[in-house]
């Protein structure tokens, strides 16, 4: 998938057009500028981080535990989930 725009976010940081957080411009996507007077609170962001390390899975055992919640979903089609194998 081509991104067709991102923006830029100060020092380097670009939201892509899918919404990731990239460290470098995508290739040919449209540039934007975020809004003057725009910071990005970085604290807050590892703040935010820092609490939902917390509820991931940190072990195999975990992991799995996961997986397997998610396979489930999947087959009784409660859910769409196309990217669950990232755990």
């Amino acid at each position: 998938m081509t991104d067709t725009f991102a923006v830029h976010l100060g020092s380097g940081v670009y939201l892509d057009a899918s919404g990731k957080i990239v460290f470098r411009a995508p290739d040919n996507a449209q540039v934007y500028q975020a809004p003057g007077g725009f910071r990005l609170d970085t604290q807050k962001i590892q703040d935010t981080f820092k609490v939902l390390s917390d509820i991931l899975p940190a072990t195999d055992d975990e992991k799995k535990k996961w997986i397997v919640w998610a396979e489930k979903l999947v087959e009784k089609k409660q859910c769409n989930l196309p990217h669950w194998k990232f755990l």
